[in-house]
């Protein structure tokens, strides 16, 4: 209701999503389910006016433009003149003086030995320090409302900053729900000594290639950042250099993919992202302590409010990136998830049109490719998803046998229970301390044992048989056990004899020969 157009080009922080868009959902509709949320969370229509407020704040902000300003003998900029009425609803919703904003915008006050000196941006330093501004309101204004955004499930010929910090997200993701299903099943069916196939796959040298000290894609993006003149095509090829040989990362050319093959190898590198002209300016999250002092003046309340911790260090450039904020936020996140019991609901986009009944196979199949869902369903196939300690499943049925079963040792009793059922041994495997079932095969097993009184009847009868059975096969075993150790015994005796007999005329014949050669050296020396 802020947002009114300033020009044809209409609005420059909504341009990308604008040509993304998605069809056929009907923004009167987006309004309206925004109004619930916010009625939901309980806040008033005053609260709501002032996020609505920020966000066309935001908006016209972005309607901003500038150009090389030709008085200026030093390069620097002004505000175009369409631009002009940007300017003053932007101040207005923002609670500034018009010429102000307008001055902080196009230049910034560095303090010298000679006292304040405002020094004058370039065009594209004045493109950054106002996307800085927006990106600040903005951010203050989600952690305001505690918004967790997390895109859905698209994709691009060639990814920016924006796409890589969400797949760096979907990595981290990912992780945790692969060390908390995945592999924390392998490890229980290593412990319990069951065979099952190895299916978890870390990604944590993906991870490390991202977030890690000194030479991670973020580190490097920040230390390109910080020079006074970057270069995408520097940090490119810097990003080449800290990982060549690594296989997390090819030159563009080497890929799949002819949009990919296009750039040079300065231009990007693919582990499917895209080090663009924007890359680096996307992480720049820099707000000088000029436009911050204007903000902190403002008359809005609500807006000096959520820049009230900020600390003022004059002449000084606060420099955040966008990417180490993403970073950070992103730890903190994990770190409250990984302390708390954790369930997983995915959630999988049935198509990009976003519309009722419509499902795109291809694109479902693959989310769950991605998601790690046919991970985890192959662990299930292979794997047995049910599992119960011995003196739990001894605990729950013993009522419904009679007294002489119900004596046995838990893992006797459960061995019993089960092998006497006729159940397939393919859909239950004995480990150390539990017995584990295939999917449904535990529900089959309990519906059997509470079903009908003269089923339970056959049940301990077939128990009984089974107990007797397995007694008669141990004593079997036990005999041919004593049978096959007495007739080793026996074997090894009589070879035994036969060695001494062996051993006893070998040295006979030694000695008999030592005898012979003494002899011989004795006649030898008398002649």
């Amino acid at each position: 209701m802020f947002c009114r157009a300033t020009g044809s080009g209409g609005s420059h922080a909504g341009k990308d999503d604008a040509t993304k868009g998605v069809h056929g959902v009907h923004r009167y509709n987006q309004k309206k389910m925004s109004f619930q949320a916010f009625t939901r969370l309980g806040l008033t229509d005053a609260k709501r006016m002032e996020i609505y407020t920020m966000v066309a704040a935001v908006l016209h902000l972005g309607n901003i433009t500038f150009e090389d300003n030709p008085e200026d003998t030093k390069g620097g900029c002004r505000i175009t003149a369409d631009s002009e009425k940007a300017v003053v609803i932007s101040a207005k919703l923002l609670g500034v003086d018009p010429e102000e904003l307008r001055q902080t915008l196009v230049s910034k006050v560095m303090q010298t030995s000679r006292g304040g000196e405002r020094n004058s941006y370039h065009v594209y330093e004045a493109n950054n320090a106002r996307d800085a501004l927006a990106k600040a309101i903005y951010s203050k204004l989600f952690d305001h409302i505690g918004v967790l955004d997390i895109a859905g499930f698209e994709y691009f010929k060639v990814n920016s900053f924006e796409q890589f910090c969400i797949n760096y997200c979907n990595e981290k993701l990912q992780q945790f729900f692969n060390e908390r299903i995945l592999k924390y099943e392998q490890e229980l069916y290593a412990r319990e000594s069951l065979n099952v196939p190895k299916i978890y796959v870390a990604n944590q040298n993906c991870i490390d290639f991202i977030e890690s000290k000194n030479t991670s894609i973020f580190s490097l993006l920040d230390e390109e950042s910080k020079l006074p003149t970057h270069s995408f095509a520097h940090f490119t090829n810097e990003v080449h250099r800290a990982w060549n040989g690594h296989f997390r990362i090819t030159l563009p050319r080497t890929s799949r993919l002819k949009a990919h093959r296009e750039l040079r190898d300065d231009e990007g590198f693919v582990i499917r992202h895209y080090a663009g002209e924007q890359f680096i300016e996307k992480n720049n999250d820099a707000l000088h302590t000029s436009l911050e002092a204007l903000i902190q003046e403002s008359g809005s309340k609500f807006l000096r409010t959520q820049f009230a911790n900020h600390s003022l260090q004059k002449g000084k450039l606060n420099f955040i990136s966008v990417g180490s904020k993403f970073k950070t936020q992103l730890g903190e996140l994990m770190d409250k998830l990984k302390s708390n019991e954790t369930n997983f609901i995915r959630c999988i986009k049935p198509n990009s049109d976003m519309v009722a009944h419509q499902f795109d196979g291809n694109s479902i199949m693959n989310q769950l490719r991605c998601s790690g869902m046919t991970s985890v369903l192959e662990l299930m196939e292979h794997g047995y998803p049910s599992r119960v300690p011995f003196h739990e499943l001894y605990n729950m049925y013993k009522t419904y046998l009679p007294p002489e079963l119900a004596k046995l040792d838990p893992r006797f009793f459960c061995e019993a229970l089960l092998h006497s059922l006729k159940l397939n041994q393919k859909d239950f495997k004995f480990g150390i301390i539990r017995v584990f079932f295939k999917p449904g095969k535990f529900a089959e097993f309990d519906r059997i044992i509470k079903s009908d009184p003269e089923n339970l009847r056959r049940l301990v009868a077939n128990v009984k048989k089974w107990l007797l059975k397995s007694r008669w096969n141990k004593m079997q075993f036990c005999a041919l056990s004593v049978i096959k150790l007495k007739n080793k015994i026996i074997y090894r005796r009589q070879h035994l004899i036969v060695l001494q007999d062996s051993q006893d005329v070998h040295h006979k014949e030694a000695a008999s020969a030592t005898n012979s050669r003494y002899r011989e050296n004795q006649e030898s020396g008398s002649n």
